[in-house]
């Protein structure tokens, strides 16, 4: 079975916050702050009537028969309807001419409990294409199983432009064979100690069962009021490439990792939504030869609710050579 990030990477999805469609993004702030403490939208709670009401005509929502990983079409917004260019309700997702990839997409919602965002082509039942975004989000029964997906799709104007998240895993696909397989071991474990929960907890970190990531790894306690991120454990082959002076020293306490920095961003953005990120990032350290970083960064609870510690593997890019010939 392939690992996650060759999935992201084979169905073109990515973090519902990099979406160009403004409206997927607002979806996904109303799915963030209806969840419980526990991480998770108890489909009971959940009322179309509270959702942004110019959003209604784009929703649709799709019953999980997890046993035979089948998702039921139940409710259909008009403006969803009109996009498709026909009414599936009462359908199969799989029965439907055209959307395959979106089964694939849904699987893997389903399968990791993760919301998506993606750009592809609309087909549905053979009524031409047009580019759309889409945007789904997981609801869950009172055990934390998945249950319903709450989906929203837009149709764009233009051609969307390539979300940054796009641009990352063409540079994934371009690593060696061995360098993909170390982020997908690092994401895997990840996703085997998360199960069903919505985060893993720290205490289930055994870095013993990856030990092809541990050079690679940094291990960040959360700190609280203000916000910070402090480095606790550093593998050497990062170790060897950061500027000594800075190694114990907290991301305010460092120079061009600040707030309002990329790489505050990105470690934020991963401790409020609690959903793995894998972005690029400029290098400052003391190897002139480096030009850049990749990093997926996951995230870990001490309680299962909060972000209490962040879960960085790196890979160092040297700077290409010019050519003056």
């Amino acid at each position: 079975m392939p690992g996650l990030l060759e999935q992201i990477e084979k169905l073109g999805i990515h973090h519902p916050l990099e979406s160009k469609h403004p409206e997927i993004i607002e979806l996904y702030n109303f799915w963030l702050e209806s969840r419980d403490k526990f991480g998770l939208f108890n489909f009971k709670k959940f009322d179309v009537l509270n959702v942004p009401h110019h959003l209604n005509s784009k929703l649709y929502l799709t019953k999980v028969h997890r046993e035979l990983r089948k998702f039921e079409i139940r409710i259909v917004g008009d403006e969803a309807i009109k996009n498709a260019g026909l009414d599936a309700s009462g359908r199969f997702v799989d029965e439907v001419p055209g959307a395959e990839q979106a089964q694939l997409r849904m699987e893997f919602c389903l399968d990791n409990n993760l919301p998506y965002a993606a750009d592809a082509n609309l087909s549905w039942g053979g009524q031409g294409s047009k580019k759309y975004g889409v945007g789904t989000f997981p609801l869950h029964d009172n055990e934390g199983n998945v249950e319903y997906l709450l989906s929203i799709v837009c149709v764009y104007a233009k051609e969307p432009e390539e979300p940054r998240s796009a641009r990352f895993r063409i540079t994934c696909s371009n690593l060696p064979p061995n360098e993909i397989a170390i982020f997908n071991k690092a994401f895997d474990f990840w996703v085997q100690a998360k199960g069903k929960d919505q985060l893993p907890l720290k205490c289930k970190i055994d870095v013993t069962q990856i030990p092809r990531v541990l050079s690679k790894l940094v291990l960040y306690d959360v700190l609280e009021e203000p916000l910070d991120f402090r480095r606790r454990v550093i593998g050497e082959e990062v170790k060897a490439l950061l500027k000594p002076q800075f190694l114990k020293k907290s991301f305010r306490e460092q120079p061009g990792k600040g707030p309002e920095t990329k790489v505050w961003a990105l470690f934020e953005t991963v401790v409020k939504t609690g959903i793995p990120r894998f972005g690029r990032l400029d290098y400052e350290g003391p190897e002139e030869r480096i030009s850049h970083v990749l990093a997926l960064i996951l995230p870990y609870s001490v309680d299962g609710m909060n972000v209490s510690n962040l879960m960085a593997i790196v890979k160092f890019f040297p700077k290409e050579k010019l050519d003056l010939s």
